[in-house]
């Protein structure tokens, strides 16, 4: 999967050039810890080329920073993507990393810095991956929960489906909730109420 390697990112950068990154085919995992802080760091224009093969070719620093940009859009700010992925970090980030990383990437994305590109609800969604994942106690209940959920997919995946008479699998059934609002449950409250009281 690329760019997920620091040692490989600045090659993976330049043979993007303006294409767009393929999607990767499951979450997005970097292996190495630095791999969001490099990129998140690019895309904002904060990187220090001083020690990289372009220290003064600033078109190339320019077409670097934009294929960072359109990697972190593709692989952190996707209307799917999950909390850790938001932020740019490993599912085994420290705390500490959680929340240096949650800085760089609200600092790239914040109304405030007019981020060209990026998702308009990119900032409310980053801070809500870092209201769950700074927390110790919320993080452990969501990484709960997405195991969970990963097994469960797994275990559908692996079951086979029954087939209709065509020969095709089955639909799945669909369910629906039903989640009532604060506001419409207390109206249901008065009305049941009412008569009573008459």
């Amino acid at each position: 999967m690329p760019f997920t390697h620091t040692s490989s990112l600045m090659t993976e950068l330049d043979a993007l050039g303006s294409a767009i990154p393929p999607r990767s085919a499951g979450r997005w995992r970097p292996d190495d810890h630095e791999v969001g802080i490099v990129l998140v760091s690019m895309a904002a224009d904060k990187f220090d080329w001083s020690e990289t093969d372009i220290a003064g070719d600033e078109s190339h620093q320019a077409r670097r920073r934009s294929a960072a940009q359109r990697v972190l859009l593709t692989h952190c700010l996707r209307p799917d993507a999950d909390d850790y992925e938001l932020l740019g970090v490993r599912a085994d980030a420290s705390q500490d990393q959680i929340r240096d990383a949650y800085r760089r990437m609200i600092a790239l994305v914040h109304p405030d810095s007019s981020p060209v590109g990026f998702p308009l609800d990119a900032a409310s969604r980053v801070n809500l991956a870092y209201s769950t994942l700074g927390d110790v106690a919320k993080r452990a209940a969501y990484d709960e929960a997405q195991s969970t959920a990963e097994s469960a997919t797994s275990a559908a995946l692996m079951t086979p489906r029954p087939r209709n008479s065509a020969g095709r699998g089955a639909p799945p059934a669909r369910q629906f909730r039903f989640r009532a609002s604060r506001k419409a449950l207390l109206w249901l409250a008065a009305l049941s109420v009412i008569p009573a009281a008459a």
